[in-house]
């Protein structure tokens, strides 16, 4: 192989600090997100960039034959996938600034690669990668903001005392228990208020199989992340000695009773966030959708940029072709009947969450535009065409899965149904720190955030103290003790709205917060006259 001139050499160093910018919105944005996003989201991310540029170079080198200009040219290219925003520019003007970047490239070229500019660009690199040490650094030290060390918080109002440590597990008959967590599942008068919709006979087809069905029930919490940890430790997150949801999940205080009462516990997840959680001598079922890429994350990433765009629908198509896949309580029905042995079972089911990929008969969407919620102005819409329809498929797969339990079971199960947290809207994706007051003052908005649902089912109906239940982290606390014959007091109810963009998991954001007593959040933001 003949000796690189100079000039290719340049080419080279260029190219790769064209490479190395085209990749730092992956490095960061993982770094800054690393509670939420697995392993496989940066090496996804770093792919998606890296194989269209080695694609691209090997494509110019073909015609002319000239490696290290066409590894330049390429990974020049490359910038693109994070600064091309396919909601701000249309396809035409993305051809205009193509033909504009190549003729800039070639003059360039044509004069020469001058050093003052190499150097600009190699400096710029080094600082960006230095800049990355730092946040690796921080990672593996865990040393940054917020809650994301510890969620206990100094400013606590709940003291520990009032959480029960020895406890008198119930040894009377072992019924199987089953919570199911409907991720983003509305109260009844949200869907009145947003959609008109009435969804009063969810409930009645629940009371006729004998469940008590809560009357809008109120999240903790407007994030999945730390309305999870809360409910299955029945104590403000913020109250809890972990360092991170996962820690507070996998050490859970429901399981731990569950497993005391003599009950295998089983955990099936159905959400990509929560995919390292691995609750001690618990078994997992791994219900997610085989999605490679997850929508929220990436798509962060790179801005919705063109290219990553058009990678990210032909995902969708293909998942929407493997039906079976889609429909997380095809696997849910086929792994629980594996356990014969008394037992709890937690279910996180992403739905009526997006995407919304089922229409309310089961059929599945083919329409992209209907899965996909949208985003205006980095607003997020929730989308009314393909919500809805999902919302009602949720309702009947709960009902036929109620169905299929009773069916299967040899005495009649317990079981809790719950969302997490109701719609998020007047939600924003980008600038969000610029719309909080205006959040704040949208009543609708932060009623239909925290309005979610409730409903319970326990055949021995020993007591009617759950019924008093006003939030979630209570209802929890009062279902341990009826199942489990804890004694755990009701602690006062208080609802957090946390504000960050979509897929801010991380615990750096929880100070970005607002909390309010419950009766702060009913004179606020509760209607004075109920809804007809």
């Amino acid at each position: 192989m003949k000796t690189l001139t100079k000039q290719d050499k340049d080419y080279l160093i260029l190219g790769a600090c064209f490479a190395f910018l085209s990749l730092y919105p992956v490095f960061h944005f993982y770094t800054q997100n690393y509670y939420s996003l697995e392993i496989h989201y940066l090496f996804a991310g770093i792919i998606t960039v890296l194989i269209p540029i080695f694609a691209f170079t090997f494509l110019l080198f073909l015609i002319s034959r000239k490696l290290c200009f066409s590894f330049y040219l390429s990974s020049a290219l490359g910038i693109m996938f994070y600064f091309i925003n396919p909601k701000t520019a249309s396809n035409f003007g993305i051809l205009l600034i193509i033909p504009l970047i190549l003729c800039i490239l070639y003059l360039l070229y044509k004069a020469g690669t001058k050093k003052p500019f190499k150097d600009i660009i190699t400096v710029i690199s080094i600082i960006l990668a230095v800049f990355i040490c730092f946040d690796f650094i921080s990672v593996l030290l865990k040393t940054k903001g917020g809650v994301r060390n510890n969620f206990k918080n100094s400013v606590s109002s709940i003291s520990e005392d009032k959480f029960q440590n020895n406890k008198e597990i119930n040894s009377e008959i072992k019924r199987d228990i089953y919570i199911i967590m409907l991720d983003m599942y509305p109260g009844e008068t949200s869907l009145k208020e947003l959609f008109n919709y009435d969804n009063s006979n969810f409930a009645y087809e629940l009371q006729k199989r004998g469940f008590y069905v809560f009357n809008n029930i109120y999240a903790n919490y407007s994030l999945t992340s730390m309305a999870l940890p809360t409910m299955l430790n029945m104590n403000y997150v913020e109250d809890l000695n972990f360092k991170n949801r996962f820690d507070a999940i996998n050490n859970a205080e429901i399981f731990k009773l569950a497993q005391q009462s003599g009950r295998k516990t089983v955990y099936f997840n159905h959400s990509s966030f929560f995919r390292p959680v691995k609750p001690k001598n618990t078994t997992m079922i791994n219900g997610i959708m085989s999605r490679k890429i997850y929508k929220y994350g990436l798509d962060e990433v790179y801005n919705y940029s063109y290219i990553y765009l058009k990678c990210n629908y032909s995902v969708w198509k293909r998942l929407i072709k493997e039906n079976k896949e889609l429909n997380p309580f095809v696997k849910f029905k086929d792994e629980i009947v594996k356990y014969k042995e008394p037992k709890l079972v937690f279910a996180h089911i992403e739905m009526p969450h997006y995407p919304y990929f089922f229409d309310e008969n089961g059929n599945k969407q083919t329409d992209t535009s209907i899965t996909s919620d949208k985003v205006i102005n980095s607003q997020w819409l929730i989308n009314k065409d393909g919500f809805l329809p999902h919302l009602k498929f949720t309702n009947k797969e709960v009902l036929n899965f109620i169905d299929f339990v009773f069916e299967n079971s040899d005495t009649k199960p317990i079981i809790l149904i719950s969302g997490d947290h109701g719609i998020r809207t007047n939600h924003y994706i980008k600038d969000w720190d610029k719309h909080i007051s205006d959040i704040l003052d949208d009543k609708l908005s932060i009623r239909t955030r925290f309005t979610t649902f409730g409903a319970y089912y326990n055949p021995d109906n020993k007591t009617n103290k759950i019924k008093e239940a006003k939030s979630l982290v209570n209802l929890y606390r009062l279902f341990s003790n009826d199942v489990f014959n804890t004694n755990y007091s009701t602690i006062p109810d208080r609802h957090t709205m946390i504000f960050c963009g979509i897929g801010c998991e991380n615990y750096k954001y929880f100070k970005n917060s607002k909390t309010l007593s419950s009766k702060e959040f009913k004179k606020l933001y509760e209607p004075k006259n109920n809804l007809e």
